[in-house]
């Protein structure tokens, strides 16, 4: 159960980037330094050395050819200067917003994005931030943002059911890939993985309509937030967000939570009282005191934490061997029983599996047996 787990399942679970002030004026000067390179290059007619200073995605996403023609066009070639009005930082992204005048003496508003790569910051957008007098200039319609977030569910499922996040990764914002990696996805989303192994069919919400709620809006950073549910049988709740990127509306937050109780309930193994190893009991967390069976071959290889009462993200076969119902590589039926997260799991080794210590885990623990 190690720490940076932990975060990237709650990174991805909430999904959200935060912009905020307050992380030190050396890092908001480091971001208007490199933003103010940029347009010095420019400034200066020389597209090719701006163009080094982009991230690596952005680059993929323009080539210098387009780059060059699109800042000509523009007018941020030979621009006449530029002053900010404002820096944030938070962590490993930054922004700087201010008036550039442009080589035909217009003034624009500008927004410089950069990300911190090691120590050097790199310019991942630049772009002109939404006026907030604009209203609801932009702001997709209801059809629009249901068949949006649609869309956007429909591949999650996908890639569920592909077993790999990779084609859900790659229709995401470029700015969510630079920050999560398909592996991090993965690790986020392995109660979906878990839940498909034991035999829940999400391709059902396929044939369904998501019904999104109203008076969802577009905040000064240009972030659509949607929030919605499908109505029941089996209640799902899901909060997405958006940027725009090359023109289209590109995922920057999932959150997807499940009533998991209602989906196992109709899986056809459940009839006998019996469900194939789900790995952990992770997607039967918060069902406490309830008793499920599971047919499990014991084994001695993987983490668990704890003794007599173990952390729903042990491995129940390596658990299972070492409360001792089962003998490695015996196949049988346990039961167990589903209970709160504990503020300590005790260490032990039993029948040759050494269990690990943990300190506070309100998520969720097991027993074995009802």
């Amino acid at each position: 159960m190690s720490s940076s787990r932990f975060m990237y399942r709650l990174m991805v679970a909430l999904a959200v980037l935060c912009v905020a002030a307050g992380c030190g004026s050396v890092e908001r000067k480091a971001v208007t330094r490199q933003a103010d390179r940029f347009f010095a290059h420019l400034r200066a007619g020389d597209a090719a050395a701006a163009y080094t200073l982009l991230a690596a995605e952005s680059r993929e996403v323009n080539a210098l050819e387009e780059f060059e023609a699109l800042t000509r066009d523009n007018g941020l070639r030979e621009n006449q200067g530029v002053v900010w009005e404002e820096a944030y930082v938070d962590g490993d992204y930054g922004r700087v917003i201010g008036a550039v005048t442009t080589s035909q003496g217009h003034v624009r508003r500008m927004e410089v994005v950069a990300f911190k790569q090691g120590r050097r910051w790199e310019i991942h957008m630049v772009h002109e931030p939404r006026d907030p007098s604009l209203g609801d200039a932009g702001l997709p319609a209801q059809a629009e943002a249901t068949a949006l977030a649609r869309r956007s569910i429909d591949a999650f499922i996908d890639a569920v059911d592909a077993g790999s996040m990779v084609s859900f990764h790659d229709q995401t914002s470029s700015i969510l890939r630079e920050q999560v990696s398909v592996e991090q996805f993965e690790e986020g989303f392995d109660m979906f993985f878990e839940l498909r192994r034991l035999g829940v069919n999400f391709a059902e919400l396929k044939a369904r309509v998501p019904v999104v709620e109203d008076g969802f809006d577009i905040d000064e950073d240009g972030v659509l937030a949607l929030r919605g549910s499908y109505p029941p049988p089996r209640g799902v709740q899901f909060e997405q967000s958006y940027i725009r990127e090359e023109g289209q509306w590109r995922l920057l937050g999932f959150h997807f939570n499940l009533q998991i109780e209602e989906w196992l309930q109709d899986l056809p193994a459940a009839a006998d009282g019996v469900l194939p190893d789900p790995g952990t009991l992770e997607p039967f967390r918060g069902m406490d005191q309830q008793t499920w069976s599971f047919e499990v071959t014991g084994a001695t290889e993987g983490p668990v934490w704890g003794t007599d009462v173990y952390s729903d993200d042990s491995i129940l076969a390596v658990a299972a061997v070492h409360a001792g119902v089962l003998r490695a590589g015996e196949t049988g039926i346990v039961t167990v029983t589903i209970l709160p997260g504990r503020d300590r799991y005790t260490p032990s080794t039993r029948h040759g599996v050494s269990t690990l210590p943990w300190g506070q885990w309100h998520d969720g623990s097991f027993s074995f047996g009802e």
